[in-house]
């Protein structure tokens, strides 16, 4: 299995201003969007990925380590249901 080296932080670690920045998906779930559903946050969940500098919104904690536990798949999913593909 790959591990991705992939930071975890907050709003306050990050600054909010350069989170929402990089934020992807204009604030939807990153898992939702792999699974073909567009649910908006507030994005108080993320994860910020130190290679990309991208920042993924969640709707909640748990759901995070479903989308990284097959990372590369999941973004293709979710650019596609974004409308990115």
């Amino acid at each position: 299995m790959r591990v991705l080296n992939v930071g975890v932080a907050t709003a306050l670690a990050l600054g909010s201003s350069v989170a929402m920045a990089n934020t992807q998906f204009d604030k939807h779930c990153a898992w939702g969007l792999s699974q073909g559903k567009k649910v908006k946050t507030d994005c108080s969940d993320f994860i910020a990925d130190n290679r990309t500098g991208k920042v993924y919104c969640f709707s909640n904690n748990q759901v995070k380590y479903q989308f990284f536990s097959n990372y590369e798949d999941n973004i293709k999913k979710a650019d596609k249901t974004f409308g990115r593909a």
